[in-house]
């Protein structure tokens, strides 16, 4: 089945493409990334909610189809439903939880196209977290890295995602390598060497959405 995928970014797309579409095309899916559209001519970014339920049906067509996501929640923008009642929530994955729900109920796609909403806590580097000695090597041959202060990330969080959005692992590696840190060169260099079991061992949420797409493809691929 064709597995259509609305990624944030450039850097999620060349993640779907190197790390998931391996995996996801063994379990009988034809998986395509497609970078959030914010005008005819520009990709990537999300700046609201009526732009993303329009992409969303954008991708619905006359064939089985799977539709899903991977946006951030870091900086989702505040008119998604479920964001105001998710803020009354204490743990971010509950509160993420909820607005994938809300996400289900308003979007309401029907066959052939089905929908299952997925939003990254907090942001992509927090996969990369998963393993920081990769992290570390990745990034002292490229710019620089302290495997100390890596460690002491680990050790206030304890779980990728945990690391938040006031100061998110993006902002974490920016500092970590004195802003030389490139989403779309070095995160994916990491990404690529991080065995896809371990981001799932380490990354619950992460985990969870690839559990329902395997699910999924076991009734309908």
């Amino acid at each position: 089945m064709l597995l259509k995928i609305l990624a944030e970014g450039q850097t999620e797309s060349k993640f779907i493409m190197n790390i998931l579409e391996p995996y996801l095309s063994e379990i009988g899916y034809m998986v395509s990334p497609i970078i959030i559209g914010t005008s005819r001519r520009q990709r990537g970014g999300l700046s609201h909610y009526n732009q993303f339920k329009t992409n969303i049906f954008n991708l619905c067509g006359s064939s089985d189809c799977l539709i899903t996501t991977m946006i951030d929640f870091y900086q989702l923008p505040s008119d998604f439903p479920g964001f105001k009642d998710a803020q009354s929530v204490l743990n971010h994955a509950d509160k993420v939880k909820l607005i994938e729900e809300r996400l289900n109920e308003e979007i309401n796609i029907r066959p052939p196209n089905y929908f299952i909403p997925y939003i990254q806590l907090h942001e992509f580097e927090a996969l990369l977290f998963s393993d920081i000695d990769i992290i570390d090597d990745v990034l002292k041959f490229d710019c620089c890295s302290d495997i100390r202060k890596l460690k002491s990330i680990m050790d206030k969080y304890h779980e990728p995602e945990n690391i938040n959005t006031d100061e998110g692992p993006s902002v974490k590696l920016k500092k970590l390598t004195h802003d030389n840190y490139q989403k779309t060169l070095h995160g994916i260099r990491i990404a690529e060497r991080i065995q896809l079991d371990v981001m799932r061992d380490n990354c619950h949420h992460f985990n969870n959405w690839l559990e329902k797409m395997e699910k999924f493809a076991d009734r309908y691929c």
